[in-house]
């Protein structure tokens, strides 16, 4: 089965018209032609490409945060895994890759695979979403980045359709009487994680018509206080769901703790996938539902 894979993508890589491609990334100069086998790092960086419609060419990604979206999941599942976290630098080798998409700083860290000059000197390009190295991130980040990558993998016509599809999806964001206080929690308890005020998480909550209550945090995520969110009085708790941080543990600490749950308990709450919440295909839903939340909210005033 494996050798019938390979022979396919061979006869298809055969047919694909090939262009040569020259930008920018994150200040790094990248150039070369039409990927052929593609390794993503980080699930956002997955579901784009796969958004995108280059499966094919795919040999491997990594990092799930969540569950595949699921008009995306027969596509990933034909994919094969190369790790639950960041692979090593010999799987990736080993995988054959001539080109890698990395969805975090992190990707191309040591605890990643390593410095991307190194796979450049080895003849292996990448890309890095732009929202990692952007002063200001909004969704003209995430539509750059599926504008590049439309260019890369010469699927421009497909890159501009799935921007067309988001641009759809905010337009039906409902107008909003009162801007609502909003805690968006990540993970950790103790020191709760949420979205600071330098990230597209500021930004999809100011889209949606409300106020992020960590907008003082000067990072994209970040840690505060429970009395200062208990300070901020947030109208809508946005509980993150992602493998290594289930929304039910969250939900769980605030029930069983003795002040939080008179506090907190009643406050309107929604779960959100931790794709929906970072930069890629589902931004723009995530934004959606957050103002559905909203509007839900002000009803019941």
């Amino acid at each position: 089965m494996r050798l019938l894979s390979f022979c396919l993508h061979l006869l298809i890589s055969s047919i694909l018209p090939l262009s040569a491609y020259a930008i920018d990334n994150c200040g790094i100069a990248v150039k070369g032609q039409t990927p052929q086998r593609i390794v993503t790092l980080n699930q956002h960086s997955t579901e784009l490409l796969l958004q995108l419609g280059v499966g094919d060419r795919m040999v491997g990604t990594a990092y799930p945060d969540d569950a595949i979206w699921q008009p995306l999941k027969a596509a990933y599942d034909r994919i094969p895994r190369l790790s639950v976290f960041y692979p090593t630098v010999e799987q990736v080798l080993f995988s054959n890759a001539d080109f890698i998409v990395g969805g975090f700083n992190s990707a191309f860290s040591p605890q990643g695979v390593g410095d991307r000059h190194w796979w450049q000197k080895h003849g292996i390009n990448s890309y890095l979403l732009p929202s990692n190295c952007s002063e200001q991130v909004d969704m003209d980040t995430i539509w750059q980045s599926i504008r590049e990558l439309g260019e890369i993998l010469n699927v421009t016509a497909n890159a501009q359709k799935e921007i067309k599809r988001q641009q759809h999806i905010l337009s039906q964001l409902s107008p909003l009487q009162n801007e609502a206080k909003v805690l968006l929690w990540s993970h950790d308890e103790n020191s709760p994680y949420i979205v600071g005020g330098r990230g597209i998480g500021q930004e999809m909550i100011r889209l949606a018509g409300a106020r992020n209550i960590g907008d003082s945090i000067p990072r994209p995520w970040g840690h505060i206080t429970w009395e200062a969110i208990l300070l901020a009085k947030p109208d809508l708790i946005i509980f993150v769901e992602a493998d290594w941080a289930p929304a039910s543990s969250k939900q769980s600490f605030i029930q069983s703790h003795p002040v939080l749950s008179q506090q907190l308990s009643s406050i309107p709450s929604i779960t959100m996938p931790f794709s929906e919440t970072i930069e890629g295909i589902r931004t723009a839903q995530g934004v959606l539902r957050i103002n559905k939340a909203l509007a839900d909210l002000e009803d019941t005033r």
